[in-house]
């Protein structure tokens, strides 16, 4: 199963979900979500890189609200979901621009409205995270073990599932009752402090391989990423160039 599928959940149950209030046929959805799920790949790609890019998405996961939205039960149109997903957004393109690029290129992809698209953003930030959440858990139990001497993050107090109200908080970082610490903090603050592909740090090599595994990247290699970003910028305006010249 890949990683959209995961997304989707067993029989496509999320799509309805996804599409709730937008009048999109299951298919239609399906392509949608097919079209996203890339580029928010390819920018997560680009910002697990970096030590606090790293650092900022292990401390999203590891707040357990994240997974939360994987329960047929959550609301993704809710104004507290949605308000959690325009803040993912946020952490994966950077700025609104990018994230209406993005949209524009799908719709243009799929035939569905360009508003459409954009609704489901959020929604779809929403259950890519969570479903990151989900398949990454064992393996940062065993990073627990190993790098921060706390079994499977026992030094948190936090519980799974729903924060006040039974609904998931609005932001990844949010906290309730007396918690203090998002479960994956002491990974986080080690990968700040040392983490990184320049000084060669074993945890951050461990932490890019879980996610990138999870969200199928095609290297983990940092050298494999950028080729891939500069053939995918440059390279068929060098190749249309050289058939040019060839051709002339």
């Amino acid at each position: 199963m890949n990683f959209i599928d995961r997304i989707a959940g067993p029989d496509d149950q999320n799509l309805a979900r996804l599409a709730e209030g937008l009048d999109l046929e299951p298919a239609e959805t399906r392509a949608v979500l097919d079209a996203i799920v890339p580029e928010m790949r390819h920018y997560l790609e680009a910002r697990t890189i970096s030590r606090g890019g790293l650092a900022d998405v292990v401390t999203i996961i590891g707040n357990p609200a994240q997974t939360a939205f994987l329960d047929p039960r959550s609301n993704l149109a809710s104004p507290e979901a949605i308000a959690r997903g325009n803040w993912l957004l946020d952490q994966v393109w950077q700025t609104p621009y990018r994230s209406r690029a993005a949209a524009d290129h799908a719709s243009a992809q799929t035939g569905v409205d360009a508003a459409k698209v954009r609704a489901m953003l959020p929604r779809i930030a929403n259950l890519t995270f969570a479903a990151l959440a989900r398949e990454t858990e064992p393996d940062f139990a065993d990073v627990f073990d190993r790098f921060t001497g706390f079994p499977s993050g026992a030094n948190s107090r936090q519980e799974g599932g729903y924060g006040p109200g039974r609904s998931p908080l609005p932001l990844p970082n949010d906290t309730w009752g007396d918690n203090q610490r998002n479960r994956y903090d002491d990974v986080s603050d080690v990968l700040r402090r040392q983490g990184g592909p320049v000084r060669r740090n074993p945890l951050w090599s461990v932490v890019r391989q879980i996610i990138g595994s999870a969200l199928d990247f095609r290297s983990n290699s940092v050298a494999g990423y950028i080729l891939r970003l500069l053939i995918y910028r440059y390279g068929w305006r060098i190749i249309s160039t050289i058939f040019a010249r060839l051709f002339r």
